[in-house]
């Protein structure tokens, strides 16, 4: 199957969700032909994956525009979008849905991005709408479900129990996404 993520964050961007998504990325890799559309201005190389960067810099309209038409490419090419919840990935997604039937799965996966939505009407709407134009809805927190790797200290025992967890945690993530794949795609 080919997917693409749609995120707002990537790194270099050290926050956690930009770390998931590129942890994601790689162990989709594995089985399927993988490609992330973010906003980034030199994203990491990913093995086996595709990486579309918008250019953080430019102007917000610009920049939204640039998302968008890189996403009307992209899904063309790709059988399912996986979305990461945020403002600047939504808002062309949700345009994107009223113009082109590509299924796509929305994940919310980021406490902060859900905390700034609440804030402002049309964020709270466009989530909304998205949320009910969505395939699928996954709805996790990055933050608690252990989805971020242990820290390995130099000079410490290797962390081989926290280790295990992880790996158990994301098999179990993974194959929920697949069900999702399989059952709307």
């Amino acid at each position: 199957m080919r997917i693409a993520i749609l995120s707002p964050l990537f790194p270099p961007d050290v926050a956690i969700p930009a770390s998931y998504v590129k942890e994601l990325a790689c162990r989709l890799a594995k089985e399927h032909t993988v490609c992330v559309l973010t906003y980034s201005h030199l994203p990491e190389v990913v093995p086996k994956t595709q990486v579309i960067s918008i250019e953080k810099q430019n102007l917000l309209p610009r920049r939204l525009f640039h998302f968008f038409t890189a996403l009307t490419l992209t899904a063309k090419q790709n059988d399912m979008l996986i979305v990461q919840n945020g403002i600047s990935s939504e808002l062309p997604v949700l345009f994107h849905s009223f113009l082109n039937g590509t299924p796509f799965i929305l994940e919310v996966s980021d406490p902060k991005a859900i905390i700034q939505n609440n804030h402002s009407w049309l964020k709270r709407t466009i989530h909304y709408l998205l949320v009910r134009r969505a395939t699928a809805v996954m709805a996790h927190n990055i933050y608690e479900n252990k989805l971020t790797k242990p820290e390995i200290i130099s000079f410490e025992a290797f962390p081989h129990a926290a280790m295990e967890g992880y790996e158990a945690i994301w098999q179990t993530h993974l194959e929920a996404l697949n069900r999702m794949f399989t059952t709307h795609a």
